[in-house]
């Protein structure tokens, strides 16, 4: 587990390069030390006992759909974090397939955002005969996605590369979910319960360009999970007696209870399709 990483997290790495401005560089520093990468949380849902399930990924179809920028970035997002999913289950024939095809989604939605000349099929293969080295693996893809980033920032869009964050953490938000309410289990429970801080801090993240409209769009629709998300209390204090008839308060994490669960599942299904929608 010491050399966990995810093209995902690598994304994430890559944005803070972007951010011109103190406040958010801070601001994003603080998200990439207190988000999960997906691989981390592949490997809980792994460990749950949860067999891979295709039908959760974004099917590779839909990339040849996305025509704007914006698309294109959040579902780089979205499929970069499918790839860590994936690549856990890479003892499972069906996921290791998988692992290639989608690398082919990643690879045309880097096409798409001016990077011909940083993602080729010579890559590609590299990276699909690494599947079993994570390390080598991401290794790899991080160099791609640092020169991406790169390029948003010589294009004066920084704002793509925070959309990429959002669908990559849509994505994770989306599958983890969908696990805990399959698969009820306290290690998926509390790593959605403290997605709540991630929210605000992508919230804010993306209100620097909020006069952007796709980015103001992404807002409203993240505003409408921040709702939800506002029933859930991370810690509660509680008052117990001792035998000896002093109080005590202690700070206990509370459960997210079963129907917020379910709407907070319901809501990011609808934003994840909005995301993944081709031409949406």
């Amino acid at each position: 587990m010491k050399y966990i990483i995810t093209l995902f997290s690598l994304l994430i790495c890559c944005v803070s390069n972007t951010l011109a401005q103190s406040f958010e560089q801070q601001l994003l520093q603080n998200v990439m030390k207190t988000l999960p990468n997906s691989l981390e949380i592949s490997y809980l849902i792994k460990d749950v006992g949860i067999q891979f399930q295709k039908d959760l990924l974004n099917p590779v179809s839909n990339a040849q759909f996305y025509r704007t920028p914006a698309q294109q970035a959040l579902n780089l997002g979205v499929y970069s974090t499918d790839l860590g999913y994936i690549n856990i289950y890479n003892e499972n024939p069906k996921a290791k397939s998988q692992a290639f095809i989608h690398l082919t989604a990643v690879k045309r939605l880097a096409d798409s955002l001016h990077s011909v000349d940083l993602f080729n099929f010579e890559i590609i293969q590299r990276l699909v005969l690494h599947s079993n080295e994570l390390d080598s693996l991401f290794a790899i893809t991080n160099d791609i996605f640092a020169k991406l980033d790169k390029k948003f920032h010589e294009r004066k869009q920084p704002e793509l590369s925070l959309l990429s964050l959002a669908g990559g953490w849509v994505e994770s938000m989306y599958l983890t979910v969908s696990m805990d309410l399959k698969k009820p289990n306290k290690v998926l429970t509390h790593e959605i319960i403290a997605q709540k801080l991630i929210l605000e801090q992508i919230e804010a993240l993306l209100s620097f360009y909020d006069s952007k409209a796709y980015v103001h769009k992404m807002i409203l629709e993240l505003k409408k999970l921040h709702k939800i998300f506002d029933q859930v209390k991370t810690t509660k204090q509680v008052t117990r007696k001792r035998a000896d008839g002093t109080l005590v308060i202690e700070q206990q994490k509370e459960e997210i209870p079963k129907q917020v669960l379910k709407q907070i599942f319901q809501e990011i299904t609808v934003l994840r399709n909005q995301i993944i929608k081709p031409g949406s």
